[in-house]
């Protein structure tokens, strides 16, 4: 049964104290407009860092903060985390303060170019910038992040150039000529997200021909993540090309779309080493264009980089093995099947032996989105550390699989989520048996659109876990 709710830690009771307090004592003025001029409380300044930012993350962790003026107060040269839940110009005062910052999260925001201008200028130390869904963000913001004559690539450059590691790009208005310049001019870059990069690397590459000296980005860039686009058809070859620019890749997203091969597949054959490897379907896909294979493209990869392999992600293929999957994928930690056209039925018998495969023992998340034969549904919930768990579209699941999982010694005994997608043969019985039978570190049931299970339940549940004081909730969602 989920744990009794436990006393928060001191940081986050004294945050939550100081936080209550500053709100009481209303900073007036109209919450876009701000006062950087206002002197911050020195006694806050004193805090340790820790809970300063934790104080800060209390404030910001929700979509809407009542008072601008209350960062404008709690922002200090010390901090080296933070995050945006909304953005104002008048923030664009707080950056000369930010001298030490490390990682800044501004997603989904209205900060547009003038910003990465500030964050190129004052933000000399920073690590991580996740700019996603930041749709004002454009090629001229990254220019200016990297201060260099855009389209030139010019020859000035930021501090930050020499230390950002991570930059988020995805859902802005960067193009590839963008990526290029980030590319070329963030010299420690690790990882940078965007699903335009493909098209930037390969544009790179056909440079390289006429270069001087020639090849000249060869095995240039140290970026360890490489994605296709889920909205362009993919070019032939353009895996390899990318590839020869980046001799650190470790994880690979491919979005399946026409003209995407096995051949193109086997091109990760040059990596050093895959950690993780994500195959999902394309926004332009579409059923039975699919032309890569799971015996052709992605089995020889798992049998070389198999062992090395912690995540895994499988959509939309006409066929997968399992067994492929086991036994040469022993450490994974994530492993999601979604959408499997044919069926796993000439599998099943290898799981009603006496000699059954090994266990995942280090699998922590677990997704599948199809009907899975009971044996390997039992197989893979038996995994031992499993943290996390979301099966979808699945009537083979019931009442009697969960309770049957979670009265088996070493299952489930780590899970803190389970989520349940149109699985209509779950009922109150099946969730109850979570609640009641194992699942101690058990924080969230999440379930959506299972027919059987009803209003009432999440009454009878949520009365349960308040007469237990259980660190618990279930909650019914709607997609």
């Amino acid at each position: 049964m989920p744990r009794v709710h436990e006393i928060g830690s001191l940081v986050k009771l004294s945050a939550d104290c100081i936080r209550k307090s500053v709100d009481k004592n209303k900073y007036a003025g109209y919450p876009r407009v701000v006062k950087p001029n206002v002197d911050a409380n020195a006694l806050i300044h004193e805090l340790p860092v820790v809970l300063l930012e934790e104080i800060i993350r209390s404030f910001t962790s929700i979509r809407q903060i009542s008072d601008a003026n209350v960062l404008v107060r709690l922002i200090t040269e010390k901090l080296q985390h933070l995050s945006f839940p909304v953005y104002y110009d008048g923030y664009l005062n707080l950056f000369p303060k930010l001298g030490n910052l490390l990682i800044l999260n501004i997603e989904n925001t209205e900060v547009g170019d003038k910003c990465l201008q500030s964050i190129g200028i004052h933000c000399s130390k920073l690590r991580s910038l996740n700019l996603t869904h930041c749709r004002n963000v454009t090629n001229t913001g990254i220019q200016w992040l990297c201060n260099v004559d855009y389209p030139g690539m010019g020859n000035g450059k930021s501090g930050l150039c020499e230390t950002i590691k991570k930059l988020c790009i995805c859902y802005t208005a960067v193009t590839q000529q963008g990526i290029q310049v980030a590319l070329t001019h963030l010299q420690s870059l690790n990882i940078l997200e965007s699903f335009d990069i493909l098209e930037a690397l390969v544009e790179l590459s056909s440079s390289t021909i006429d270069s001087k000296p020639p090849g000249l980005y060869n095995n240039k860039f140290s970026i360890s993540t490489l994605s296709t686009s889920p909205d362009k058809p993919y070019t032939s070859n353009s895996l390899c090309f990318a590839l020869s620019l980046c001799h650190s890749v470790n994880h690979v997203l491919i979005h399946v779309t026409k003209g995407l091969k096995d051949s193109d597949l086997l091109c990760l054959m040059s990596l050093k080493v895959l950690h993780k490897l994500k195959i999902f379907k394309s926004n332009i896909w579409v059923q039975n264009d699919t032309e890569i294979t799971f015996d052709g493209g992605v089995a020889p990869l798992l049998k070389v980089f198999g062992r090395s392999l912690e995540t895994l992600a499988l959509e939309c293929f006409d066929l997968i093995r399992i067994s492929a999957i086991i036994d040469f994928c022993p450490n994974l930690n994530f492993l999601c099947i979604r959408d499997v056209t044919g069926s796993l039925e000439n599998e099943r018998h290898l799981f009603q032996t006496e000699n059954k495969p090994p266990v995942f023992k280090e699998l922590k998340q677990l997704f599948c989105v199809l009907d899975v034969p009971v044996d390997i549904l039992l197989f893979l919930l038996s995994s031992p550390s499993l943290e996390h768990i979301g099966i979808s579209c699945c009537d083979v699941l019931t009442d009697e699989i969960i309770l049957e999982t979670v009265k088996c010694k070493h299952r489930l005994n780590n899970l803190k989520k389970f989520e349940l997608d149109k699985c209509d043969s779950v009922t109150k019985h099946g969730i109850d048996a979570l609640l009641r039978n194992g699942c101690n570190p058990l924080e969230v049931i999440d379930i959506y659109r299972c027919k059987n299970i009803v209003d009432r339940n999440y009454a009878d549940w949520n009365s349960l876990i308040a007469n237990k004081n259980w660190n618990c909730k279930v909650t019914r969602k709607s997609k």
